[in-house]
C-alpha cells in the first residue's frame, strides 16, 4: 500500500505536466479540451490527495486538497492567457515540480512521521501560496479585460482563495484558526480591496498580479511572525524592504498604456 501511496506523489504531477504540453499544442483544434482536462485533474486530485493521506480525518484532507486543487487549477486558466512558448512551458514546469515536492512532504508527514521536518510544510506552504495567488489573480484580470467576467466575481474569488491559503500557511505554522481568523478576514478583504482598485491601473495583467502578490507576501509574513510572537523591528524591515525594491522594479520597467 506504501508504494501507491507513493506512486500517486509523482503521477500527479506527471499528468498534470502531460495535459497542460497538450493544451500548447493542440488547444486551437480543440479549446473545449481544457474543461475536460480541469475536471480529470480535480477527479485525480480528489482521489490521489486521499490515498496519500491515508486517513479519514476530513479537516486534514480538505486542508491538503485545496493547495494542489488551486495551484492547478490556476495554471491551467493562467496559461490560456500567456503569449510565448517558453512562458507557457515555464508555468507548466516550475509549478508541477512544486506541487511534486508539496505531495512528497504530504506522503512523509502522514506515512512516514519519523522522516517529517517540523515547519517544512509550512515553508512550501509559503511560497506556494503566492505562486497560486499570482496565477489566479492574473487569471481573474484576464477574465475581466478579455471575457467581460464581473468584477464583483472576481474580486469575491480572490477573497476566498486568499482566505483558504492564508488558513493553510497558518495552520501549518502551528497557528490555530481561534488566533489567526482576524488575520485571515483582515488580509483577505485587502487583498480583495487591492484587487478591485489595481484593476483599474492601465498595466498588464501581469504586473497587476506582481502587486497583489507582493502585497500579500508583506501581509501574511508580518501577520504570521507576530502571531508566532517572532515579529521585530528587523523582521518587519526585511519584508519591507524586499516589497518595495520588488514593487520598484517591477512598476519601474513596467509598460503603461
Amino acid at each position: 500500500m506504501a508504494r501507491i501511496r507513493h506512486f500517486f506523489v509523482w503521477l500527479i504531477p506527471l499528468m498534470v505536466f502531460s495535459m497542460l504540453e497538450y493544451l500548447f499544442f493542440f488547444y486551437a483544434l480543440r479549446p473545449t479540451i481544457v474543461y475536460w482536462f480541469i475536471a480529470f485533474s480535480a477527479i485525480i486530485i480528489f482521489f490521489g490527495v486521499m490515498v496519500i493521506i491515508g486517513e479519514k480525518n476530513l479537516r486534514n484532507f480538505f486542508l491538503f486538497l485545496a493547495t494542489p486543487l488551486f495551484l492547478v487549477l490556476g495554471q491551467f486558466i493562467f496559461v490560456l492567457f500567456l503569449e510565448g512558448k517558453l512562458l507557457r512551458h515555464i508555468v507548466a514546469v516550475v509549478p508541477t515540480i512544486i506541487l511534486g515536492i508539496f505531495l512528497e512532504n504530504t506522503y512523509i508527514h502522514f506515512q512516514k512521521k519519523e522522516k517529517y521536518e517540523p515547519y517544512s510544510m509550512g515553508n512550501i506552504l509559503s511560497f506556494l501560496s503566492l505562486i497560486i495567488l499570482y496565477l489566479f489573480t492574473a487569471s481573474h484580470f484576464g477574465f475581466i479585460v478579455y471575457l467581460n467576467v464581473s468584477l464583483w466575481i472576481a474580486t469575491f474569488i480572490i477573497i476566498f482563495v486568499t482566505f483558504i491559503i492564508t488558513e493553510q500557511v497558518m495552520y501549518f505554522h502551528g497557528i490555530s484558526f481561534q488566533k489567526s481568523w482576524p488575520y485571515l478576514v483582515i488580509v483577505s478583504l485587502v487583498e480583495g480591496e487591492f484587487f478591485w482598485v489595481i484593476n483599474f491601473l492601465p498595466s498588464s495583467l501581469y504586473v497587476n498580479a506582481f502587486i497583489i502578490t507582493i502585497v500579500y507576501y508583506m501581509m501574511i509574513g508580518v501577520s504570521r511572525n507576530h502571531l508566532l510572537g517572532m515579529l521585530n523591528r528587523s523582521v518587519f524591515l526585511r519584508y519591507f524592504f524586499i516589497s518595495i525594491v520588488s514593487l520598484s522594479v517591477v512598476l519601474i520597467t513596467a509598460k503603461w498604456s
